[in-house]
């Protein structure tokens, strides 16, 4: 049942053939994978609505605590997606490194299936215990646009992982320059540092970006510029009350 639930045209006949020979329709492999896991990792749309129409249980997990979507956000297409979430799949489950299905959709670059989960109100501010972000996970493999979907949605763009890097120190220690180029020009925080003392324009400059290392110091200047001048009005407008 396993390996039907993987083909195309006649995987619904081959699984009807198996459930008729009273074959158990939540028979796991050594993954943990249900017939429909399987089904759900491979795009097979016609036996995933078969086994969800035959009381498959949605939510199962694998052995690394994978759901049928989760692996559909790895591989599958958002008509599977929309599918699970239809029949109830809990989109805020997490797996054994504490990702939802959130992340594995903003892993693979996935923007339709990303934008798809934060309308059903998937949250873009979970994390794992790590701090770990859906937005660390699209910036680190370079996903500019799972990444926008997501700063749309107001994630928490200046959020550490426990080691005290942002998803922009994240992005550059994986040089994923364009991705990088194009989060500077969002609100993201330049001058954080890591556990390591490390900021964003340290990191640029050991990859030896020295474009993106020049953008980052322009931002961070013209930042305490306006710092310094806001703290200057601000002193101007107390020393005005203490004469009035």
């Amino acid at each position: 049942m396993l390996a039907a639930a993987s083909r195309g045209s006649r995987a619904v006949d081959c699984l009807q053939f198996l459930l008729d020979a009273k074959m158990g329709i939540e028979n796991k492999d050594s993954l943990g994978w249900t017939p429909l896991a399987h089904s759900c990792r491979n795009d097979a749309l016609e036996a995933s609505r078969f086994l969800l129409q035959t009381k498959a249980l949605v939510n199962s997990q694998d052995v690394m605590g994978r759901t049928p979507l989760m692996l559909s956000c790895m591989e599958g297409s958002e008509r599977i997606v929309a599918l699970l979430i239809e029949a109830r799949a809990d989109f805020r489950l997490q797996d054994s490194r504490g990702w939802t299905a959130l992340f594995y959709a903003a892993e693979q670059g996935k923007q339709e299936v990303v934008k798809y989960l934060l309308r059903k109100h998937a949250s873009p501010q979970a994390s794992t215990q790590e701090g770990v972000s859906s937005l660390m996970v699209a910036c680190v493999r370079g996903n500019t646009m799972a990444a926008k979907q997501l700063i749309r949605r107001r994630c928490e763009v200046n959020q550490v992982e426990q080691s005290g890097n942002s998803a922009l120190m994240l992005a550059l220690a994986a040089a994923q320059q364009d991705l990088v180029a194009w989060l500077l020009q969002e609100d993201v925080e330049v001058d954080l540092s890591n556990e390591m003392g490390e900021t964003a324009c340290e990191i640029a400059a050991q990859q030896g970006f020295n474009s993106l290392k020049s953008t980052i110091l322009m931002i961070s200047r013209r930042r305490e510029e306006q710092r310094r001048k806001e703290q200057l009005w601000l002193a101007a407008q107390a020393l005005d009350e203490d004469a009035g």
